[in-house]
């Protein structure tokens, strides 16, 4: 983990994450996108947590970082004490069940978590509905901080979180099956407005052989995660199982296709917008 990524509150910390984004590479190609493996396969009891996509920076984002984790790690069902980073962040389910505390709403599969810039968090591993056994959890974790706020941290000289502002918990449901029939379906999950942009996530259903959009480009960053069925990156062609996480850089050409002719993908999109 990179030196100074975790913020204890103190001014060095705060020098520390700004020497960071300092130093970051640029993440993927500009004219194009980067596919990584399936994030399930990258954790195990013996492997509790993995990256999936190592800090870098975009035009813009300053900071980018995603990683798989796993619970129980070394005997423990949650991560460390309540903790806090510099970057916004969101938690998605993999597998298994979580939640913020013993006693908080549980997590399944395709659930969210958002954190703010520096809200004390935690993960704890929970049993599943109609059971009191807590079992194994997988979960994406992905942070990031818009360059946008990089500047307005430049000009006050602090790393403040915004007053009041509080984790989110969104749940996600398996789409209808009617919406299957007139092609696709599409669900905003998560939309958080902050003085410096923001984040959206939505969820998409594409019927068997269907593709999303026409290869586009977007002013922002993008990020694909497949929760059910297999996907067909385009422009290029690569197959994307579920699991799989794709990152297509601002203003590159990108689009995505159901690659089963008979069974419906669902995919969730992150939009990282300014």
């Amino acid at each position: 983990m990179a030196t100074g990524y975790m913020d204890d509150g103190t001014e060095s910390s705060h020098r520390a994450f700004m020497k960071l984004l300092s130093n970051l590479p640029h993440c993927g190609k500009h004219n194009g996108s980067t596919v990584f493996v399936a994030p399930t396969q990258l954790v195990s009891p013996s492997q509790p947590k993995a990256a999936v996509l190592d800090h870098c920076k975009s035009s813009v984002l300053a900071h980018l970082e995603v990683h798989a984790s796993y619970l129980p790690r070394k005997g423990r069902h949650a991560t460390s004490l309540p903790h806090r980073h510099h970057d916004e962040e969101v938690i998605l389910m993999l597998g298994g069940a979580a939640s913020l505390t013993a006693n908080g709403p549980v997590a399944t599969r395709g659930d969210l978590i958002y954190h703010p810039p520096q809200a004390d968090h935690r993960i704890v591993a929970s049993p599943m509905e109609g059971s009191s056994m807590v079992r194994e959890s997988q979960y994406l974790a992905i942070r990031w901080t818009l360059v946008s706020r990089v500047q307005s941290l430049l000009e006050e000289g602090s790393l403040l979180r915004m007053p009041g502002d509080t984790s989110q918990f969104v749940e996600w449901s398996e789409p209808p099956a009617s919406t299957v029939f007139r092609g696709g379906c599409r669900q905003t999950l998560l939309h958080r407005p902050t003085q410096w942009g923001s984040v959206q996530v939505h969820s998409t259903c594409l019927a068997p052989g269907k593709a999303g959009t026409n290869i586009h480009t977007d002013p922002h960053d993008v990020m694909i995660v497949v929760l059910r069925g297999t996907l067909q990156a385009l422009p290029g062609g690569t197959l994307l199982p579920a699991g799989s996480v794709t990152y297509f850089a601002s203003h590159s050409r990108h689009g995505v296709r159901n690659a089963d002719n008979s069974t419906t993908s669902v995919h969730l999109a992150f939009e990282f917008l300014t």
